[in-house]
């Protein structure tokens, strides 16, 4: 006190002056060296989008991590030279891999090291699954545990992938669907909530990764899943990773790999359906007390939102070969729907409404009760049979029935009708269906390339068949339609018919696209359902009577397969549940995203490893993707 009163009577300084100098000291000086030093590299301090950028680029197989490292080197060296004074740690980071690009040898391992400090998803679970020679660790991603995990951390994008429309669009799902044949005598709709119960898919396909168009290809399979109300959502940010291995190395049986990894699925499927953290593992062990899954055990995954499994969704070949449903080509037991046969008086070439067949539709309890139904362990999950693999049009019709009709027209477009060479006909109609799908503003045009060379539709044995991609073949049709409609001959019956098939053909995509998922209808109404039913069975006659009247020609025309019979499953449905549902136009682009992915992974690893290292960098690339919606 006394030294205060001298330092005043020196100083000439009041007791207020004094008091307010020693705040303004204290402010100055808040914190210590460290600390004050540390703030300041704070407010210099941003996120990198370039770092962003080639993290993405990276995660996606896009770019290799030494292009990252020499990028992100880059970028810095025009930031010193530009005297920028703002720091970015993880454009840094990114530049020292392999001790700054000297040892490119290690910037694998210390990209993953980076990546293993700022990827929070959860980590993969690891499942022994037997394989042709040995037991192997895999990383399957649980769907359960993305759920929950985006409805507590990531709330938008819980959103955004599974009812972008809120509850509002879960009510109007099941008030349109709660019919579809799968639902029928199924728990779920004893104790439906409406509100809360979300609907999805789980897709399957092979995908090559390696030697694409080789004999000697490498093959993955590759499970996803999403929910069927976010359709409109791109396929890499919509569909869910879960699992993906090379079937080469699969071992068969009851066993078997792929039965293996099926229990493990329907324990996680049985999880979503329940909507509560469970307290065993897939194998049925007790989780420790202490463990973090043991603590949750009881809880809801996400606050009372839980998943109903409606759709299985792939194309008959994985159908078959994966889930262990009937093979399309089989003469015995065609379809995983009916009983329809090749032959006799249940033979799906039948395709009247009133048929036979039709009376031996599968119904839930009929397929359950059935001795030759499919054991794979994903039916045993709860309200799941075989009438949840649903009939894929895409591969049905536009990879199947539909390429060898617009073959077939081709043939007699190239051969009969025009005037010119078969090649000069060809590439005149390439011509003519480029400026048609321009005038109408066709998305997915067919490319004109293709039509330089007969080998487009016609093969060295067999009936005419047209190649290309899904989305090309389904809006060809409409070209070739005009075409026709000014090059035949309205007296030959046969034009007439193909002329009748065009324009039934076209007026069910109308409608179909008219009332489609995107406009909120997720099941046809029942008028437009009933009048696709009706033209797709009247179709499907006309199309049998042409093969039946060029069987005997020298080349035989108009082929028709089972897969025409499955046309009708989905058309009896629709009134149900949309064809647009469950068509795997978005799977199959999740297949490219995927091959990109893994083939990124492969040198230098085994299978095991690649599908390990891909499912890293998948997790990687979906968090920076939800980051930025979050």
């Amino acid at each position: 006190m006394l030294k205060n009163q001298a330092f005043h009577k020196n100083h000439n300084v009041t007791q207020e002056n004094f008091k307010l100098i020693m705040e303004i000291n204290a402010k100055r000086r808040r914190g210590g060296l460290q600390q004050r030093l540390d703030e300041e590299q704070r407010q210099h301090t941003r996120s990198s989008k370039l770092a962003n950028h080639l993290l993405t680029q990276y995660a996606w197989g896009l770019m290799s991590v030494q292009e990252v490292q020499a990028f992100a080197a880059l970028g810095l060296q025009d930031l010193t030279e530009g005297n920028c004074t703002v720091i970015f740690p993880d454009l840094v980071q990114l530049s020292k891999l392999g001790s700054s690009g000297t040892n490119k040898q290690n910037m694998s391992r210390d990209i993953e090291k980076y990546i293993e400090s700022i990827n929070y998803l959860p980590k993969p679970t690891m499942v022994d699954l037997p394989t042709k020679k040995q037991n192997e660790l895999t990383g399957v991603m649980l769907p359960h545990q993305i759920f929950s995990f985006l409805y507590e951390k990531y709330p938008t994008v819980f959103k955004k992938l599974f009812m972008p429309g809120g509850t509002q669009q879960i009510r109007d799902f099941w008030k349109q669907c709660s019919g579809a044949a799968c639902l029928q005598g199924q728990p779920c709709l004893r104790s439906l909530n409406r509100a809360k119960a979300i609907p999805i898919g789980v897709h399957g396909d092979e995908v090559p990764i390696a030697g694409r168009g080789k004999c000697w290809v490498k093959m993955a399979i590759m499970i996803s899943w999403f929910s069927l109300l976010s359709l409109q959502i791109s396929a890499r940010e919509g569909l869910l990773w879960i699992w993906a291995a090379n079937p080469a190395q699969f071992k068969e049986g009851v066993e078997g790999t792929v039965h293996c990894f099926m229990e493990v699925l329907q324990w996680s499927i049985d999880v979503l359906f329940s909507g509560i953290w469970p307290s065993k593992d897939y194998r049925g062990i007790p989780y420790h007390p202490d463990s973090p899954e043991a603590k949750k055990s009881g809880s809801f995954l996400a606050g009372g939102h839980y998943c109903v499994l409606i759709s299985l969704i792939g194309d008959l070949d994985y159908c078959n070969k994966f889930l262990g449903l009937p093979h399309w080509a089989s003469a015995s037991q065609p379809c995983s729907r009916c009983r329809c046969k090749k032959q006799g008086p249940y033979t799906w070439k039948d395709s009247r409404l009133e048929a036979p067949w039709r009376e031996t539709i599968y119904k839930t309890a009929d397929w359950l009760a059935s001795e030759d139904r499919s054991r794979n362990p994903i039916f045993n999950a709860m309200n799941v049979t075989g009438l949840s693999a649903q009939p894929d049009l895409m591969h049905v019709k536009y990879l199947g029935y539909q390429q060898f009709w617009l073959g077939s027209v081709l043939w007699m477009l190239v051969h009969e009708l025009l005037p010119a060479s078969p090649l000069a006909n060809l590439r005149g109609i390439g011509l003519y269906v480029l400026r048609w799908q321009r005038r109408h503003n066709v998305s997915a045009r067919f490319p004109l390339g293709s039509f330089q060379k007969l080998s487009i539709f016609q093969r060295k044995k067999g009936y005419p068949k047209i190649r290309g991609k899904g989305a090309h073949v389904r809006h060809l049709g409409g070209a070739l339609a005009a075409l026709w409609n000014k090059k035949m001959s309205p007296t030959n019956p046969n034009h007439v018919r193909v002329k009748l098939i065009f324009k039934l053909d076209l007026e069910i995509e109308s409608i179909l696209n008219s009332y489609s998922p995107d406009s909120g209808c997720y099941a046809l109404p029942e008028p437009q359902a009933l009048e696709v039913r009706a033209k797709q069975s009247q179709k499907a006659q006309l199309h049998q009577m042409l093969e039946e009247e060029y069987s005997t020609a020298d080349v035989p025309l108009f082929n028709v397969t089972s897969k025409l019979h499955y046309s009708h499953h989905i058309m009896d449905d629709s009134r149900h549940l949309h064809p647009h549902l469950s068509w795997c136009w978005r799977g199959e682009d999740f297949m490219n995203v995927s091959s990109t992915l893994l083939s990124s992974c492969l040198r230098g690893r085994s299978d095991r490893q690649a599908s390990i290292k891909a499912l890293q960098k998948y997790s990687l690339g979906m968090q920076l993707a939800w980051e930025k919606v979050q």
